[in-house]
């Protein structure tokens, strides 16, 4: 292998539907309702930058 491309703003790939979609199945699956403002709230955070805001949500 000569070379990697890692896509971490979005230019070649879309990712934010799926993980949009991921997200909304993991809320549903802890019984936490969730928004579209909750999702903007969250979007682009680190996965321990969203577990904290939601425990203090």
């Amino acid at each position: 292998m000569e070379a990697v491309i890692f896509d971490m703003d979005g230019v070649l790939i879309d990712s934010e539907p799926i993980s949009k979609w991921a997200f909304a199945k993991a809320f549903e699956a802890m019984h936490i309702e969730f928004t579209e403002t909750t999702y903007q709230k969250i979007l682009g955070r680190s996965l321990k930058d969203i577990e904290l805001f939601l425990s203090d949500e």
